[in-house]
């Protein structure tokens, strides 16, 4: 009778592991936690007098040195109707950084930007050609607040959808924000941080996380 418990135990065990795994790791969802390379990324690595980037304990670090400088990294593949999260420690001396998600990215002169800062102000944008449009903004071209930015987080969890030509930024699971585009309507996907005024900017990104929500249908 006993053995036969350990083996029930051992097997209802299983079971649970194997469930979550599988809710963790659907098909159409891939996550990348930075600390090992089985999904055959390789990280790029930068180390300047403006910045360093590259991964580091498990985290993907970007250190910004100067002002006025945008970094981003993607992964190199193809994708059309997406869902991207990823979390990001702001740990810089920089109070004024943005940071967040890129997805249909063409190259460096093409592609769209969902941003937080712990300032509490975020945006969406897009970059044609080299010149950039605010897509998720004010009137008058500047970006939004909110107070659902808590400047005192030990981690921001940020989500961009990328869907047939809606584009939202989400913190925590919540809408901060959509846009109707179809400019770019598959490319790569990656995540970024831009310094303004006050440097250094660190950013440590965790857990990127891509859902395709149409794969595999007709």
């Amino acid at each position: 009778m006993k053995q036969k418990l350990i083996w029930f135990l051992c097997l209802f065990t299983c079971l649970i592991l194997l469930n979550a795994c599988q809710a963790e790791y659907d098909e159409n969802v891939v996550v990348y936690n930075f600390d090992e390379n089985d999904e055959g990324v390789v990280w790029s690595e930068k180390d300047d007098n403006e910045t360093y980037r590259g991964v580091m304990d498990g985290e993907y670090v970007m250190q910004i040195r100067k002002g006025a400088i945008l970094e981003w990294e993607n992964l190199g593949q193809e994708f059309s109707d997406v869902k991207l999260t990823i979390n990001a420690m702001d740990i810089g001396v920089a109070q004024d950084g943005s940071y967040g998600l890129i997805c249909n990215y063409q190259d460096e002169l093409n592609y769209y930007l969902a941003s937080i800062g712990k300032d509490g102000y975020y945006f969406i944008a897009k970059t044609v050609n080299g010149d950039d449009f605010l897509l998720l903004g004010s009137e008058d071209g500047s970006y939004l607040r909110t107070d659902k930015i808590d400047p005192s987080a030990e981690a921001y969890h940020i989500g961009m959808d990328c869907v047939e030509g809606q584009i939202s930024l989400l913190l925590d699971n919540e809408v901060l924000g959509t846009v109707q585009d179809d400019t770019f309507t598959s490319g790569d996907v990656g995540f970024f941080a831009i310094s303004f005024v006050q440097t250094p900017l660190q950013i440590n990104f965790d857990r990127l996380t891509i859902e395709e929500v149409n794969a595999g249908t007709e």
